[in-house]
């Protein structure tokens, strides 16, 4: 999650849910996906989390106020879906960032 130094890895154990990344600072993109999910449930936030369980860049999906966000804890991104499911990373688009929180893809 952005402002949490963390080291990524996939063979350290709990690398893929929330104690790795909030206690022992080690996580995958699942971890960090899995991170987000636990505080939305906290929040009674209902999300889908996208590719949970395969091989592949995970993330959060959750609809807001009728809209529909791409949440990645892994890179602090959230940006409104341009199409259902969507992600940068999954689409071949390039994320860039000014370093400030703001987000925009080529």
């Amino acid at each position: 999650m952005a402002g949490i130094p963390y080291q990524y890895s996939m063979s350290i154990k709990h690398y893929s849910d929330p104690y790795g990344l909030l206690v022992n600072r080690v996580a995958s993109c699942a971890g960090h996906t899995r991170t987000v999910g636990f505080m939305l449930n906290m929040l009674g936030i209902p999300y889908q989390h996208m590719n949970e369980g395969q091989y592949s860049h995970q993330w959060v999906r959750v609809q807001i106020d009728g809209v529909w966000y791409c949440v990645d804890g892994q890179v602090g991104m959230m940006m409104a879906e341009p199409s259902p499911g969507w992600h940068p990373a999954m689409t071949g688009q390039t994320l860039y960032t000014d370093g400030k929180g703001n987000f925009w893809v080529r």
